[in-house]
């Protein structure tokens, strides 16, 4: 750690490897080659190790061209790729990973949560992040960190999330309102399935989106669709006129309504992005950017933030 503990006493059995940020101690001078040897020699490994090991963090990284320039040369991205390779092949017993995977390609980072699954069966994994989808994709106990101290240590992941979420509650929907302004918002609710307004969606349960607009009366044809984004700005969900087959004709002041039977979303905070747009020249008449804050309640927490209902069955194999 940065800070020297003024007390206690810490006992290390097996190998400890920490990634803080991936990449951290290496020798800008140094090449990757190099660099390989010099964090491996760090973390207790011989050279004939190291040698055996070699292959396998090269093909890893997929940086074969690039080992023998120096790190100074590399992207970030290729930092982090190096770094991670040679956290994940040296064995660790214990692997302290801190946000390491906020950066990186999103075929990179399938790569780097499959190895981290792999090391969970054979090593202890202490995995800190602010992305709840990650947390719930590969923690099994979870603890809860605010203002230095913990303030819940579970296995419930579910609960884990509602409590880190919970954090967050006084943020309000930001209001970023754009476009060609042929088209405004009055308001947009959410209401449910006995029709009162609702800033809750329980899972599984039909609800409505509502939005009062004020169509320019030059518009001929027009389109509108809601967007759903995780807090990490991620989009989960879209509800579109125009894939739904509908275009809408009448200006002035209008009230557009969607229905929907019943989405499994998995429980946190959600936000919702209202689209106008002209059908003829697909042009934007409004975009309101997070014109509404809801939560999804329910306490079945997967790896996807949407999951589908289907029809299950079973039959002997031929």
């Amino acid at each position: 750690g940065l800070i020297k503990p003024n007390s206690g006493k810490i006992t290390m059995r097996g190998r400890v490897n920490a990634l803080i940020a991936l990449g951290a101690g290496f020798n800008p001078i140094l090449t990757g080659r190099e660099n390989v040897y010099v964090n491996g020699s760090v973390l207790g490994f011989t050279k004939k190790e190291i040698d055996e090991k070699y292959e396998e963090i090269v093909e890893f990284a997929e940086l074969r061209e690039f080992m023998d320039t120096p790190v100074r040369n590399y992207s970030s991205g290729m930092t982090v790729r190096l770094g991670f390779a040679i956290a994940a092949q040296m064995e660790p017993d214990v692997l302290l990973l801190d946000e390491v995977l906020a950066v990186g390609d999103a075929g990179f980072r399938a790569k780097c949560f499959n190895t981290i699954m792999d090391i969970m069966q054979r090593a202890a994994v202490i995995f800190v992040s602010h992305s709840m989808p990650q947390i719930a994709r590969v923690a099994n106990k979870v603890l809860v960190m605010e203002h230095g101290k913990c303030t819940l240590q579970t296995q419930d992941v579910g609960l884990a999330m509602e409590k880190y979420y919970a954090s967050f509650r006084q943020c309000e929907a930001a209001h970023q309102i754009s476009g060609n302004g042929k088209a405004s918002s009055r308001w947009v609710r959410m209401e449910d399935q006995a029709g009162n307004e609702s800033t809750k969606v329980a899972f599984g349960s039909p609800f409505k989106i509502l939005a009062a607009l004020a169509i320019d009366p030059g518009i001929q044809r027009y389109r509108v669709q809601f967007d759903v984004l995780s807090r990490e700005q991620q989009l989960v969900l879209q509800f579109s006129s125009e894939m739904d087959g509908e275009e809408f004709d009448r200006t002035g002041e209008v009230v557009a309504k969607v229905a929907i039977d019943g989405i499994r979303l998995a429980p946190g905070q959600y936000f919702l992005n209202l689209f106008v747009a002209d059908a003829r020249t697909l042009e934007v008449m409004l975009a309101h950017r997070e014109c509404l804050a809801f939560e999804a309640t329910g306490s079945i927490v997967g790896y996807a933030p949407v999951s589908q209902p289907g029809v299950w069955s079973l039959e002997l194999a031929q």
